[in-house]
């Protein structure tokens, strides 16, 4: 790849993928969208988190420049890979406002799910950093508490999952959650829509992109305090730290009270307003002219006059 890339003149590689190309040493910029290998390799596969603690911060001091997602991610990047913060730029992700939902559409939605009554929603790959074990386990307690929803959780089983299984096998009230398995992107908005709060009690996150799209269509959002979700979501949600009788306190609290919900979803409305991908993409430009004049030899100033 390096020997390809030489080859062709590049004025600047851009890697979107945590790493450069083994050997490349001309002008660069990579999007590191988090550090979890490196803070938290519990929550990753063990192959991936011995490539990337082997491989990310050689491959970022390497690069001329460095995008991330979020200012933890960047934080991280610049602590744990020894990476000078001059040389790290934040470009948040965004999102796309989709149409406003109709009744239809909703009821389309609920409809799919083969559900009738209000629920919590959770969308993500299912595997141990979403940590959606605690959250069947904590919603088996709200359940006897009352909780007249259901919860829905949307996504493919990626790895690590047991957990989940094994929550699943010893819910007292299974018959109130659903896992309806991957939906595509073009299907979520009106399912999110339908949902009472988007659920992220994550155990870490470099930014935290279903929380954006559930503000995208209206839905209040209920994030945990890992990573960067408190900086995505903002005043415009809800955050609470990983402890079940807190969770469970301030989920009770909040839908009840239908003036707050509804502020928190005009609230989402405009947050969501202000992350669109042209400003991603612009940022990203922006970095990539940086990256291409840091890396030009700097001309040498003329002999002065005798």
């Amino acid at each position: 790849m390096a020997r390809l890339l030489a080859n062709e003149d590049t004025e600047l590689l851009y890697a979107p993928g945590y790493l450069l190309p083994l050997r490349w040493d001309g002008p660069s910029v990579v999007f590191i969208h988090d550090t979890i290998a490196l803070t938290h390799p519990s929550l990753c596969r063990r192959g991936n988190a011995v490539n990337y603690r082997l491989l990310l911060p050689p491959s970022a001091r390497r690069a001329t420049l460095i995008a991330t997602p979020s200012d933890v991610s960047s934080h991280d990047v610049v602590r744990h890979c020894g990476v000078p913060p001059e040389r790290v730029r934040t470009a948040p992700l965004g999102v796309e406002i989709p149409p406003t939902p109709t009744l239809d559409t909703i009821a389309a939605a609920r409809e799919r799910l083969g559900i009738d009554v209000p629920f919590l929603l959770a969308v993500s790959t299912i595997e141990p950093k979403k940590n959606f074990a605690d959250l069947i386990r904590w919603f088996d307690t709200w359940k006897a508490a009352g909780l007249p929803h259901h919860l829905v959780i949307i996504g493919k089983w990626g790895w690590g999952y047991q957990d989940v299984q094994r929550a699943l096998a010893r819910a007292r009230f299974r018959e109130c959650i659903h896992l309806p398995g991957y939906v595509p992107q073009s299907e979520l908005p009106p399912i999110i829509a339908a949902a009472e709060l988007l659920l992220m009690p994550s155990r870490y996150e470099g930014f935290g992109l279903p929380a954006l799209e559930a503000m995208a269509v209206g839905t209040p959002v209920v994030a945990s305090n890992q990573g960067a979700l408190p900086e995505t979501v903002g005043d415009a949600g809800l955050i609470i730290p990983l402890e079940r009788v807190l969770w469970q306190a301030e989920i009770f609290t909040l839908l009840n009270h239908p003036e707050r919900l509804q502020m928190m979803r005009e609230a989402g409305l405009a947050r969501a307003a202000a992350f669109p991908w042209s400003r991603c993409a612009e940022r990203l430009c922006a970095i990539f002219e940086e990256a291409t004049a840091l890396a030009e030899p700097h001309t040498a100033p003329p002999d002065p006059i005798a």
